[in-house]
């Protein structure tokens, strides 16, 4: 139950808006990346993700704010090794492996030539 990171050029990023989101996985818009998966998830009460990510950025990266990226009305954090170093994935995962958040696959393309 971890976001895979091995792949250095994998863009991995979680919105507020599903709308937004389903815009990259059906080709409306485009960052140069296949979007492959739509995961919805959860936070459990009482723990708010973007302080979280906040006091990351102060206290590993020296920022006083991590800005979301804001696009068609809706806030993204990218949690991929190209993204502020993977350190708010790292961020994601621990939450993850100690089952602070919960997850579903919501929608999958499979790429062209991948094997079935």
């Amino acid at each position: 139950n971890q976001i895979n990171m091995v792949d250095q050029n994998a863009y991995v990023a979680i919105t507020n808006k599903w709308s937004y989101c389903n815009k990259y996985f059906s080709g409306i818009k485009r960052n140069g990346h296949l979007v492959t998966h739509i995961v919805e998830f959860h936070i459990l009460d009482g723990i708010d993700l973007v302080d979280r990510f906040q006091e990351i950025g102060k206290q590993q990266l020296g920022l006083n704010k991590i800005q979301p990226k804001v696009e068609d009305g809706a806030f993204s954090w990218g949690l991929g090794p190209q993204s502020r170093s993977g350190l708010l994935g790292e961020e994601f995962n621990r939450l993850l492996l100690e089952q602070k958040i919960t997850w579903r696959l919501v929608n999958y393309r499979q790429p062209k030539g991948a094997r079935k």
